[in-house]
């Protein structure tokens, strides 16, 4: 289908993780200190939008007597052409809206083209709503008027000689660009967000064809951008430059234009990278050199140059050892589910509850999830479910596992189960507004995308 479809498109809500974040940060704009967000343990409210919404265009939830395995439902829809096998670089990427519908990205198979796309709240592909030029797609939000996509494409503008030299002529650079579009499936802006200079010189920062991913977020206000990335610095051989990867945060507004804050080099070298906003922006990375660690920094809202606190998790690990897992916003913090070994070199999954300090309250083992693979790259899934909990996910034999948790506690409330829908390494579980938690997949080959919804019960 090609026509220009995105009608009816709602503004997603990060819903501040569990009870009523947005709602709080909302009224602590207004001068509550970060210590109010205690509340975070209270029960959400039954509507606004902290709190469990219907949707208008979702099925509707189901009774919890309804076992999680059959709560699970797996939509095909047909796409144009062939779509891209998911991976680290092509991943079909999905972003829910408030009517209960989504938007869905890919990259077709036979040209370097990234196609968006909507479905109704029953996941059914309504229809294009964009085609653009890109070699990857790794991001996307719903805006009630269109939405935003993060794209990875090779930077024409930029020469060196780390870029498709004689004998490596694959290793392309290139850069990120975040592209605003409307409901009429126009292009409103599209901003670069790495340096466009030569890479051969010092303090150039670019996308390498190694190590890339791209998490986006949006505030209300400005878009967070997160992403992996490569930087050139001088080397002490003189006139030549030595190649290290790291990560990069950005800030974008409404309009495209650049906002203070962030920064252009994190954790090196950054493996994964995880985005979270709760009226804080929380940006968690695996480091393998600094930190040689899981780290969550957390921005200070009023300067968002500024760091309130920096969480560290499983430092000196060998980093094969262990992954990020889904960033889950709270009124007070954020649910962090990771991966690592424990002293037997048994993999755990693990949840980690950290205040918008970066204090470390719990990092809890789920000892129910048991024989995890281990051929590293291994992840964790982690999304809020349901509205006052959360679906955690894991491999186990190549099967996907998931369970629910209870989101003010962390104990364990359902499952685990088996699933049988495709999920690769690098995916991550999304809410949708009505509670009910999804994703995407393709296993290329096919014009074929599947549509993952665990729904919600009540």
């Amino acid at each position: 289908m090609s026509a220009n479809w995105a009608a009816g498109m709602e503004a997603p809500k990060t819903r501040g993780g569990l009870p009523g974040a947005l709602a709080l940060a909302a009224l602590c704009s207004l001068g509550c200190g970060d210590n109010v967000a205690d509340a975070s343990r209270e029960p959400p409210p039954s509507s606004g939008s902290g709190g469990r919404s219907s949707g208008t265009g979702g099925a509707p939830a189901i009774g919890c007597d309804v076992p999680l395995e059959d709560r699970v439902a797996v939509t095909t829809v047909t796409a144009p052409t062939e779509v891209l096998a998911n991976t680290e670089f092509f991943p079909v990427v999905l972003a829910p809206r408030d009517s209960g519908g989504s938007l869905v990205a890919w990259r077709e198979a036979p040209t370097q083209t990234i196609r968006v796309a909507e479905l109704d709240g029953g996941d059914q592909l309504v229809g294009t709503v964009l085609t653009l030029p890109g070699i990857e797609v790794h991001a996307l939000v719903a805006h009630d008027d269109g939405g935003a996509v993060a794209i990875v494409d090779e930077d024409p503008s930029i020469s060196g000689s780390a870029c498709r030299p004689a004998e490596h002529p694959d290793w392309w650079c290139g850069k990120v660009d975040l592209v605003r579009f409307g409901e009429a499936g126009n292009t409103e802006w599209r901003s670069t967000l790495t340096s466009g200079t030569d890479v051969d010189s010092d303090d150039a920062l670019f996308i390498y064809w190694y190590e890339h991913t791209v998490r986006l977020g949006w505030s209300g206000q400005e878009y967070g951008v997160y992403f992996r990335s490569a930087g050139s610095i001088a080397s002490a051989i003189p006139g030549e430059v030595e190649i290290p990867s790291g990560d990069v945060f950005r800030f974008v507004s409404g309009d495209g234009s650049s906002v203070e804050g962030g920064w252009s080099w994190g954790c090196s070298y950054s493996w994964s990278v995880r985005l979270a906003y709760n009226g804080h922006w929380g940006a968690a990375c695996h480091g393998d050199d600094i930190p040689n660690a899981l780290r969550l920094q957390i921005m200070d809202p009023g300067d968002p140059g500024r760091f309130l606190g920096t969480a560290i998790l499983h430092e000196g690990m060998d980093p094969t050892r262990r992954a990020l897992g889904g960033l889950v916003p709270t009124s007070n913090g954020f649910w962090l589910s990771h991966i690592a070994e424990d002293e037997d070199s048994v993999l755990q999954l693990h949840l980690a509850d950290i205040d918008n300090s970066a204090a470390i309250g719990e990092d809890r083992v789920i000892p129910e999830a048991q024989s995890i693979d281990d051929s590293y790259p291994f992840r964790p899934y982690m999304a809020e479910y349901a509205g006052d909990q959360l679906l955690v996910g894991w491999k186990s034999d190549g099967e996907l596992q998931i369970a629910t948790l209870d989101g003010f506690t962390g104990e364990l409330l359902d499952g685990p189960v088996t699933v049988t829908a495709g999920i690769d390494q690098f995916q991550e579980f999304v809410s949708h507004p009505n509670g009910d938690v999804g994703w995407a997949w393709s296993p290329g080959g096919t014009d074929e995308v599947s549509v993952v919804r665990v729904r919600a019960c009540e």
